[in-house]
């Protein structure tokens, strides 16, 4: 993983997907501000996909270091020539090993360079770029079964000679195919092309590169899948800028529709059944959790980085940890303005994160997404960058929830028999088991004292401090 904030911003992230784990990462990704032989200040990135052999990942990896150690040499000012030079050495020096018995498998790349806010590239096989603006995902590159290393010199691809123009904000993906080839299970891509914008805008290349790696992931992929974001400075986050700056560029995996509190009331009446289909399931960003199945009583085991973790089940955090939501739900893209941090030790059940009926008739309540999450213990901390939607956590019979709309943050303390609400950002609400109803402004602090008594002051500096080391200074001012 890298990333950098000088030129622009950028980012890479890999997984192995559900490949035989005897199987070693075949994809290779490299993505760097560079200084060509005639003082060009270019970024240049490179996604490589070995191919045909064990250990074709080797051919990917000396096919990026030639390019990248050519590009940084060249004294030639046509970018689009340097690009296509540097792969057809590559091919070349692939095609002799292979003669000589010393092949190790053929690859697919797609390289990019931006100058002066214009794109080069160049491009072999079934890997891709991928030109994201204004909502629009545009494809700068289309797929072949030809590769380097093949005994027949494969086509080059490459852009115009002048460069492609870049907008502010624009953002360009690069990608091997695992990202986006068609699923054996429902014969639809793990990620469909055009989907991508949906992912990617509004997000820093960081939190980009994991929400489009867990969509596939979350889908149980059946290859390496590997992504670069490139981002042009001049785009505006989402929640725009304020207190939740850092988190807004952090973000980019999780919004939680939620049921209303009367839903909630319904629903522990047990006057409505639930909703049929749950299909939200965690990912985590941060840290390391136990997972539990609550319903069937067994333990799923340690999830570490970028790890699933599916509706209805326990987690206890092992480290403090982060983690966001996703779905399987066709058409969904928006749960992605919200974070959950853990302290260690602290223990949550997600109750419901995407539930939707298939039905909605009589007095079954009316859904169109639920999340709900309960805090057996420990800490957690809840902030959302943008949007309108209530964020409920139970804690014992107590609710409490973000309200209104845009940047918000609640702290929630259920240790050492203490049940504390922070409202640290925005407005909050806490639905009492007798009724009551406690309204929060940002900077104040609810302590359950009973059942039917509340205390609300002002929340320290030390306790406000604390919340903020948490999320890596997310709630500070910029």
């Amino acid at each position: 993983m890298s990333i950098h904030r000088q030129r622009g911003s950028f980012a890479s992230e890999q997984s192995l997907g559900a490949v035989s784990p005897e199987l070693p990462q075949q994809d290779r990704v490299r993505v760097e501000n560079v200084r060509t032989g005639i003082g060009q200040n270019l970024t240049l990135a490179v996604v490589a996909d070995g191919d045909g052999h064990p250990q074709a990942g080797e051919s990917a990896e000396m096919v990026v270091s030639k390019l990248f150690e050519g590009i940084i040499r060249s004294r030639d000012r046509d970018l689009n020539s340097q690009l296509r030079n540097q792969l057809e050495i590559s091919g070349q020096s692939l095609m002799d090993a292979r003669m000589r018995g010393e092949g190790l498998g053929e690859v697919a790349i797609t390289a990019i360079a931006i100058w002066k806010d214009r794109l080069y590239y160049a491009h072999v096989g079934h890997t891709m770029a991928v030109l994201v603006r204004d909502g629009r995902a545009i494809p700068l590159t289309s797929g072949g079964n030809q590769l380097l290393g093949t005994s027949d010199p494969p086509v080059i691809q490459t852009g115009d000679q002048r460069g492609i123009a870049l907008h502010p904000g624009d953002n360009v993906v690069l990608a091997s195919d695992g990202l986006t080839r068609i699923s054996p299970e429902d014969g639809k891509p793990f990620v469909h092309p055009e989907d991508i914008a949906n992912y990617v805008e509004g997000n820093n290349p960081l939190e980009a590169a994991r929400h489009l790696l867990s969509i596939a992931m979350g889908r149980d992929v059946d290859d390496n899948v590997s992504v670069v974001v490139v981002q042009l400075p001049g785009g505006r986050a989402r929640g725009g800028r304020g207190s939740l700056t850092v988190f807004a560029t952090i973000v980019g995996i999780l919004l939680v529709l939620v049921l209303g509190v009367a839903g909630i009331k319904w629903l522990r009446d047990s006057r409505i059944p639930p909703p049929s289909v749950d299909y939200g399931y965690a990912v985590l960003i941060q840290g390391s959790v136990r997972v539990d199945d609550v319903v069937e009583g067994d333990s799923i085991g340690i999830v570490s980085y970028l790890g699933t973790i599916p509706s209805g089940a326990t987690l206890t955090a092992l480290d403090e940890s982060r983690l966001a939501l996703q779905t399987t739900h066709e058409g969904s893209f928006d749960l992605s303005a919200t974070s959950f941090y853990l302290t260690s030790g602290s223990q949550i059940r997600l109750r419901m994160l995407d539930a939707r009926p298939e039905i909605s008739s009589g007095n079954q309540l009316p859904l169109t997404a639920g999340t709900v999450l309960d805090l057996v213990s420990g800490r957690l901390l809840v902030v959302r960058s943008e949007g309108d939607h209530e964020i409920q956590v139970a804690v014992g019979l107590n609710t409490s929830s973000l309200v209104g709309f845009g940047a918000g943050a609640i702290g929630l303390i259920a240790e050492d028999g203490t049940r504390v609400v922070d409202c640290l950002v925005g407005q909050c609400q806490t639905h009492q088991v007798n009724g009551a109803t406690v309204e929060l402004m940002s900077g104040q602090r609810l302590s359950l004292v009973e059942v039917k008594q509340e205390n609300v002051e002002v929340i320290a500096e030390g306790i406000l401090q604390g919340w903020d080391k948490l999320c890596e200074l997310c709630l500070s001012e910029p």
